[in-house]
């Protein structure tokens, strides 16, 4: 069989890839960008049937 292409722990590494990329975002001041990884996690994290953990 083969594996799926979003596995739970596929999903968890690139929530908190997109959490660091916000957090480097606002670090250097650009809070455009910031605000669209902000946007793509809140819409990965909604959209997620899985629970995901709230601990980063």
């Amino acid at each position: 069989m083969k594996k799926p292409y979003l596995s739970l722990d596929g999903i968890k590494r690139a929530v908190k890839f997109l959490e660091k990329r916000k957090a480097q975002a606002t670090t250097s001041g650009n809070t455009e960008w910031a605000s669209e990884f902000e946007n793509a996690i809140r819409i990965i994290r909604s959209l997620c049937v899985l629970e995901l953990d709230t601990d980063r």
